[in-house]
């Protein structure tokens, strides 16, 4: 049995695919929240996560309301579940606006950024998944260019991309 699901998704035809994936990891980790989530990306922004517009996913963060919930939102919701978030980005004026809304919503100690010039690994990790892929986690990541995503609950590929992150922040 396959633990994986590849993605690709192309400029030239219309998909839901990568926004529908990103929003069932996210509704999964608000049901059963990880210990760590891992957010790498050279770019990123605080793009909607989850369809919320009909309030289905109100019982999730009843504070949301029937809206688009944004990225930001939901890591801070995983923040006050007590899932530390780390997040690597480019030391990169585009990415300034996403990192301002995370610290502004999350407590002291909850959330760690890690900036690299040289990054430009795609992925997010969680103790059950693992995306990885092409996209950065950026409006035009998700519906405009042509992208490539692995989603993955492998336990081996899950420990694996833990250790290498650990080791990339000198935690391993």
């Amino acid at each position: 049995m396959s633990t994986a699901r590849t993605l690709r998704r192309g400029h030239t035809r219309t998909t839901e695919d990568l926004r529908a994936l990103l929003q069932a990891a996210f509704v999964g980790e608000l049901l059963a929240p990880s210990e760590e989530i891992w957010l790498i990306s050279p770019w990123v922004s605080d793009i909607a996560v989850i369809d919320n517009v009909d309030g289905g996913f109100t019982g999730l963060e009843p504070t949301w309301g029937a809206r688009e919930v944004r990225l930001s939102e939901v890591l801070a919701c995983l923040t006050s579940r007590g899932t530390r978030v780390f997040v690597e980005v480019r030391p990169d004026e585009h990415n300034r606006r996403f990192l301002q809304r995370m610290q502004a919503q999350t407590a002291a100690g909850t959330m760690e950024v890690r900036r690299s010039q040289v990054l430009h690994e795609k992925g997010l990790l969680g103790d059950r998944f693992l995306l990885n892929g092409s996209m950065n986690f950026t409006y035009s990541g998700v519906h405009l260019l042509d992208e490539w995503v692995r989603f993955d609950t492998d336990a081996q590929a899950i420990a694996e991309a833990r250790l290498a992150f650990r080791a990339r922040w000198g935690q391993g």
